[in-house]
């Protein structure tokens, strides 16, 4: 099935019709980690074997879209065989059950396949969810500078196949060794990671209380992840907002966590919303977080320690709305 997304997406709207179907149809004989064999001979086999086009015409469609950075071509394998990535293979594409690829990944040491995972991650750390230090004029490292993470790492029988290869800082990836961590983590700090695990598990500690968090943390915390993603896709950064209000929580230091409920109910407002009304993402935001947790609040019956910090919590919030630019 083709995501709706894919023919209002401006990019695709500028490619020949041709084109276009022959991209669609490298979905079709792609593997499930989105590889294919990237020749013109076996793309007129497998896509226009009814059709009167020249293999010149094809190989000038594989330039267009590499061009146009929808793909990136590789050689690999023993007999140097020539291979492409569709870069935004799981954008439009949901794979219920994943099958191993039996065509050799991408070489993460080439520096073209490094740049293409900086593009296709937005230049944001999965870690952390901050942006990196990159410019491709400049050569220096620092903690921010990009890295190549493997999510499983290769200890654990990862691979360098593109679904377990994620964008992070170096700081980041060197903290998290060789240890399995959640890839959309809401973290605060891109180079402390072990401090901020214990730092969160400690405030979901002292802050859960039955009647206001729900018993079943991880479907709630599935949706609020899936929900993530979709804004995310729809061009607002809301990874970065929910880091930046944290930091500013911690600059006031407060200590009460947001419950992921009042996330999902930002999340599933701002899918709602036009975004090219909005002037400023983070005083949206936090408008949008006010509310939606005051009526949190106000739906769970609380004690009265709870209503204490609650109402402290507010007042924070309120605090501070008056420093968002």
């Amino acid at each position: 099935m083709i995501d709706p997304e894919f023919w209002s997406d401006e990019k695709i709207g500028t490619l020949p019709v041709a084109c276009r179907i022959m991209f669609i149809g490298m979905w079709n004989f792609a593997d499930d980690e989105g590889i294919i064999r990237f020749t013109s001979a076996f793309l007129k086999a497998m896509i226009f074997s009814y059709d009167n086009i020249s293999m010149k015409k094809i190989k000038s469609y594989m330039e267009i879209l590499e061009n146009n950075e929808f793909v990136i071509s590789y050689t690999g394998g023993i007999a140097r065989q020539k291979y492409a990535y569709i870069i935004n293979f799981r954008r439009y594409q949901r794979i219920d059950k994943p099958q191993p690829s039996k065509l050799p990944p991408p070489p993460i040491k080439n520096h073209r396949i490094f740049t293409m995972y900086i593009k296709r991650d937005r230049e944001i750390c999965h870690i952390c969810n901050e942006l990196i230090e990159y410019s491709p004029h400049i050569n220096r490292v620092g903690s921010k500078t990009p890295s190549l993470d493997h999510v499983i790492p290769k200890c654990k029988g990862g691979s360098d196949y593109p679904s377990n290869i994620k964008l992070a800082h170096l700081s980041c990836n060197k903290s998290k060794s060789g240890r399995l961590i959640n890839s959309e983590n809401d973290s605060e700090n891109d180079s402390c990671l072990r401090e901020k695990n214990i730092r969160e598990e400690n405030i979901k500690e002292e802050n859960q209380e039955p009647s206001a968090v729900s018993n079943c943390s991880q479907p709630v915390d599935k949706a609020l992840e899936s929900l993530k993603k979709q804004v995310h896709d729809k061009g607002f950064n809301i990874s970065v907002l929910i880091n930046r209000f944290k930091k500013d929580q911690r600059a006031r230091k407060v200590t009460y966590a947001v419950p992921d409920e009042v996330y999902i109910a930002v999340c599933e407002t701002v899918l709602k919303t036009d975004l090219s009304r909005i002037k400023s993402n983070y005083p949206y935001f936090m408008r949008i977080l006010k509310a939606k947790s005051e009526e949190f609040f106000a739906n769970n019956a609380q004690s009265e320690h709870s209503k204490v910090k609650n109402a402290n919590w507010a007042i924070s919030i309120s605090d501070i709305m008056k420093g968002a630019k």
